[in-house]
């Protein structure tokens, strides 16, 4: 996997960040697949029960998915329809993701697709426990 924040199948995925005014993302209802990743800092620690991960449309409209990282610094999302995605990670006060890693990440989910997703966050010294 890359730092740049997503890979699929060993290739590095990029895309574009704006946020548009489109409605929201046009998807198959009939086919999903499933988005999973891990949550790391900097120098590659995972890092457990980090955060929590929502899912947003394209345009980056709230679906109103969400997923909390585990105690593995995992996340799962399941059933999540084919087409184009952004995930956020959010744990205010406590880490976020440095302005040289993609962010949100941009996905394309595929029918019976598994995506795999490495985000990189940074721990907000500022309001950590000492």
């Amino acid at each position: 996997m890359a730092l740049a924040g997503l890979t699929a199948g060993g290739a590095l995925l990029g895309g574009t960040l704006s946020c548009g005014s489109a409605g929201p993302a046009e998807v198959s209802t009939t086919t999903t697949g499933s988005i999973e990743g891990e949550i790391f800092d900097a120098v590659g620690a995972r890092q457990p029960s980090l955060g929590r991960i929502y899912l947003m449309y394209s345009n980056g409209a709230q679906t109103g998915r969400w997923v909390d990282v585990d105690p593995a610094g995992r996340f799962l999302l399941t059933d999540v329809a084919a087409g184009d995605w952004q995930l956020r990670f959010h744990a205010p006060g406590i880490a976020y993701v440095p302005e040289i890693y993609q962010h949100p990440v941009r996905v394309t989910l595929h029918a019976k697709e598994k995506v795999d997703v490495r985000i990189i966050v940074e721990r907000d010294g500022r309001t950590a426990p000492r």
